[in-house]
């Protein structure tokens, strides 16, 4: 799970909800039912108080998390049945196309092309890519890759009727992909699956333990955790300091094995949420299949060569 970063610069500067609509898609991605942010989250984590009491990760011991170093994602069994980054960036462009068509066809010149998207870091839960982060510490304003895709937005001398045409389009033409899926508010059965898994997660008293563990470890370096963080200790300003708190941070982590087993625990949460929505699970993915197969006619319909991560 990544975070893209669009190119603004040479497009509109005026707001509208169909910027603002294609925006977040755009940022959300790659996110996993979550909030738009790849950065460590702040404060202790609550998820729901109630959902995923019934699942049993135990039946899972053997489901790990994986960490991809190269693309810096962390992959969960909940993946699967959502958008990898490639497929996010085919079902994205070929939507820029339909719409770009519908206001063509409808008297609207053509969008302009930016300079397409940047892929960052995935650190929501904390750092854990030592060679990103002996250069650069806690920030995630480094570029993992930059990727050309279609970016076909409305121009900044679009009028205000033209706009307005933009936007009917985004409203009418059919949307691929699961871009909804990747807001906190979705409402679909992936949503379902990930809320009840991190909840429990989230409930789970070993994982509170493994995070006190490395807290102390922390803490026996002399440093410390503000009360309003949890994914992270107490970044200093200057930069080299940063990066020898960032690099005692990993330390704790290997030393205490949090991180790892952690990830694993909520790996394994999503698994026995898979085992309980399977059925629902594969239908959707199912779908979602297709639309990223439409995606692709789109595509090579307008000539344009598959974007791929």
């Amino acid at each position: 799970m990544v975070l893209l970063d669009w190119m603004l610069s040479p497009l509109i500067s005026k707001e509208s909800k169909a910027m603002k609509r294609l925006l977040s898609a755009i940022t959300c991605l790659t996110l996993l039912c979550s909030a738009c942010s790849s950065g460590p989250h702040t404060g202790e984590p609550q998820g729901d108080p109630t959902a995923g009491k019934d699942l049993n990760y135990s039946k899972f011991s053997d489901v790990k998390a994986t960490f991809d170093n190269e693309h810096m994602e962390i992959i969960l069994p909940l993946n699967k049945y959502m958008m990898s980054t490639s497929e996010g960036l085919i079902t994205l462009s070929a939507n820029i196309y339909n719409n770009n068509d519908c206001s063509v066809a409808r008297g609207v010149p053509s969008g302009s092309t930016g300079d397409g998207v940047e892929i960052k870091p995935y650190f929501q839960y904390g750092i854990w890519n030592k060679d990103y982060v002996s250069k650069y510490g806690y920030s995630i304003d480094h570029d993992v890759t930059k990727i050309r895709i279609v970016t076909l937005l409305p121009h900044k001398e679009y009028s205000e009727a033209q706009m307005e045409i933009y936007s009917e389009c985004q409203n009418t033409v059919r949307q691929l992909g699961d871009f909804p899926a990747r807001m906190p508010e979705a409402n679909t059965i992936v949503a379902q699956a990930d809320l009840e898994a991190d909840s429990a997660w989230m409930r789970d008293e070993d994982v509170k333990k493994w995070h006190g563990e490395w807290e102390q470890c922390l803490k026996d370096k002399g440093i410390s955790i503000p009360k309003d963080y949890y994914w992270a200790p107490e970044v200093p300003g200057d930069k080299e300091k940063e990066i020898e708190v960032a690099l005692a941070d990993l330390d704790c982590k290997d030393s205490t094995g949090y991180f790892m087993k952690t990830m694993n625990r909520r790996a394994q949460y999503q698994a026995a949420a898979i085992e309980k929505y399977k059925p629902q699970l594969d239908e959707y993915r199912k779908n979602l299949d297709a639309q990223i197969e439409e995606a692709k006619k789109v595509l090579a319909d307008h000539g344009e060569p598959l974007p791929s991560w």
